[in-house]
């Protein structure tokens, strides 16, 4: 079970601006392209989910996600 769903803006790569939490996946998608909007290129997206467990899965948000905005 996923409990918190967060993303993580490293802007120009190296500072850390973290966004959340967003109560379900489909929040936090939501959100992402809206940040998405707003960022420069440099500028990396990363989603971060952390279950019960307090384990984190992380991964980067590729292209293709943005298709069709």
């Amino acid at each position: 079970m996923k409990l918190k769903y967060y993303c993580l803006v490293m802007v120009r790569g190296l500072e850390p601006v973290l966004h959340g939490p967003y109560p379900s996946e489909k929040a936090l998608a939501r959100r992402v392209k809206a940040i998405h909007n707003k960022i420069k290129e440099e500028d990396n997206l990363i989603g971060l989910v952390f279950g019960k467990d307090g384990i984190p899965e992380v991964w980067t948000y590729s292209g293709g996600f943005f298709e069709g905005e």
